[in-house]
């Protein structure tokens, strides 16, 4: 398994840089993202990671620590929004 960390500047350029020929989405079987805020591309990339990994069983999510209740709950509620498959597993806990 390989660990990718990845800051709020990287996340909107990574999936021009992600080579799936090295890590294949189809093999990915849990994903942790930690400090998550409420910026965009981030979402954007939890959602292209949730649509592109049919073997994805586990996606952990822990909100930045920092972030404020309002924003928890808009997050919250774009994740339940997402029409996902009913194998995939979404923990969201506060940091």
């Amino acid at each position: 398994a390989s660990t990718v960390e990845l800051n709020q500047e990287e996340v909107s350029g990574y999936l021009e840089l992600l080579d799936c020929t090295m890590f294949p989405l189809s093999k990915l079987h849990l994903v942790k993202f930690t400090n998550i805020s409420s910026f965009i591309p981030e979402f954007e990339f939890i959602r292209f990671l949730l649509f592109s990994s049919p073997s994805l069983a586990t996606m952990s999510i822990v909100e930045h620590p920092e972030l404020e209740s309002l924003e928890v709950l808009r997050i919250t509620r774009k994740l339940l929004q997402l029409r996902v498959s009913s194998t995939v597993s979404i923990d969201f806990s506060s940091g």
